[in-house]
């Protein structure tokens, strides 16, 4: 008999990022131990700024609560399509600090999808 596997994309891996109070939707483009790397087109803040990020990691079947900072912000254009000349911006987050358990989770799930 045939079963078939359903195989899950990692990325993009939807998120939930608190700022100020204020919940937003993302995706999150890369997730490590230290930090994350959402894209977005239309989230607009400055380094040092503060969150609260929450992960439904797939696979895992576990969820990740934490603070983080913006440590970098990089911008883009896009050149192609309807949306060419849009500022597309690479935002990346560490970690404020997070549990043994926690970093174990993520690293189960990079393994689990073949991240280096």
């Amino acid at each position: 008999m045939n079963e078939s596997v359903k195989k899950v994309r990692a990325y993009p891996l939807p998120a939930e990022l608190t700022i100020a109070g204020k919940k937003i939707p993302v995706e999150i483009r890369r997730l490590e131990i230290l930090g994350l790397y959402i894209e977005s087109t239309s989230l607009v803040v400055t380094a040092g700024t503060r969150g609260h990020i929450s992960i439904a990691l797939p696979k895992q079947y576990v969820r990740i609560e934490a603070n983080v900072i913006l440590v970098r912000s990089l911008d883009s254009f896009t050149g192609e399509g309807k949306n060419k000349g849009q500022v597309v911006r690479l935002l990346e987050f560490h970690f404020v600090s997070l549990s043994e358990e926690q970093k174990d989770q993520i690293d189960s799930f990079a393994s689990s999808i073949g991240q280096k």
